[in-house]
């Protein structure tokens, strides 16, 4: 199918709403510009994958093998590139296999290690050209130190949206998290407190909380001196130059849309400019009386335990909503 062909198979439905039937080309790149007025979401859907791109500005959604970039925007103009990425199921095997192994180790990682490791029923010779095929697709990258792959904020995306099985909490977890919080349950401010250091405790990461009243609160400092990637001196003391201004976090969460989705997850570049793209945060938003609302999450390096992070962020945003009303 030639670029003409394609883009003439997409047509607009609204403003900023575009759809595209069923695209079956293994892998195509178009360009489309539109119109996108203030407040208007845009919506680019698949028939076939249903993918939605949530936020403007500086979005960056992987799913199903689909990317989405935002390249740029002058006015209400928007440029969108759409390419299209079928993954094999070993390249996903592979994907899914390598992500898990840097998140444990925060080491780049081989073919050989995957080989040995997990049960890929291929030789390293094969995962090596799937990781090679990977690393043009733009879902690892080398490293300047060693022959093995890191995976990029796209493959963690696309990790995170699609392949991990997220780890809920049992009810004695629940329980024991609720016991550690009840008896300061009354009082704001020292709950909101407790709460950001309880959940640094269990994450061992960095726990952030933006209050309704515009309270920043974090605890967890000493749990990032323990990770790898905190080792380099000016990765750290551009972390702690930022952690501490509520402006940042404000600001953040601004151009987030949470009416749809309570949990977030932001990466790399996502973050702005402020941070470097080593960093991942998981945050959930939570209600409180007369229409206010917070925001709680963890931030730490980009290889977050997500699948066992992501359920206990979400759900010490519930237990914030639920004790908020109390107050």
């Amino acid at each position: 199918m030639d670029s003409k062909a394609l883009v003439s198979s997409l047509f607009v439905v609204n403003v900023g709403c575009l759809l595209a039937p069923r695209l079956k080309t293994w892998y195509i790149s178009f360009v489309i510009s539109g119109t996108i007025l203030p407040g208007i979401m845009l919506i680019i859907s698949n028939v076939t994958l249903g993918v939605k791109l949530n936020h403007l500005p500086g979005v960056s959604y992987v799913s199903s093998g689909v990317s989405f970039w935002f390249l740029t925007r002058v006015g209400s103009r928007v440029i969108i590139v759409l390419i299209m990425q079928d993954l094999t199921q070993r390249q996903i095997h592979v994907l899914k296999n390598l992500i898990e192994e840097y998140i444990d180790t925060a080491l780049p990682v081989g073919s050989e290690t995957l080989e040995k490791k997990h049960n890929l029923s291929a030789s390293p010779a094969t995962i090596r050209n799937e990781m090679v095929r990977l690393t043009k697709l733009g879902y690892l990258k080398k490293t300047h130190t060693s022959s093995g792959r890191v995976p990029t904020p796209s493959a963690m995306k696309f990790y995170v949206s699609q392949l991990m099985k997220e780890k809920e909490l049992s009810v004695v977890e629940e329980v024991a998290v609720k016991e550690q919080l009840w008896d300061c349950r009354s009082k704001k401010h020292d709950f909101m407190k407790k709460l950001t250091k309880t959940l640094a405790e269990r994450t061992k990461a960095l726990a952030v909380t933006v209050a309704d009243d515009d309270m920043l609160y974090t605890s967890g400092y000493a749990n990032i001196l323990e990770m790898p990637e905190f080792y380099d001196i000016d990765i750290t003391k551009n972390l702690l130059s930022v952690i501490d201004e509520l402006d940042y976090f404000e600001n953040l969460f601004a151009r987030i849309a949470f009416d749809q989705e309570r949990t977030h997850i932001l990466l790399g570049e996502e973050l702005g400019p402020r941070l470097p793209p080593q960093y991942g945060f998981i945050f959930t938003q939570y209600e409180t009386p007369e229409h206010g609302h917070g925001t709680i999450g963890v931030l730490g390096p980009v290889r977050l335990h997500y699948t066992s992070i992501v359920p206990i962020v979400r759900y010490f945003g519930n237990l914030a909503g639920e004790i908020a009303r109390e107050w």
